[in-house]
């Protein structure tokens, strides 16, 4: 594969992107799981609470398909 360092360096950027974009999910859905209790919207706080455990699927779905694709690069590249 010509070139795979760059490769990489998307692979590893897309991992961050994906990751961060999972952890600000996940922290507005702690917010507004604990905020809706208080104001007496428990739909927030339910919308919340699914906010939570779809950013926290997300994060493992991203983590794990770019490191696979990364370690794939990587062993492509040591191959050669």
């Amino acid at each position: 594969m010509p070139n795979t360092d760059i490769f990489y360096t998307l692979t590893n950027a897309t991992l961050y992107l994906g990751v961060v974009a999972a952890v600000c999910g996940l922290v507005s859905g702690v917010i507004a799981f604990g905020v809706g209790p208080i104001f007496g919207a428990h739909v927030v706080s339910d919308r919340g609470k699914s906010m939570m455990w779809k950013a926290g699927l997300i994060a493992i779905i991203v983590g794990c398909g770019t490191s696979t694709i990364a370690w794939l690069i990587q062993a492509s590249a040591v191959q050669n």
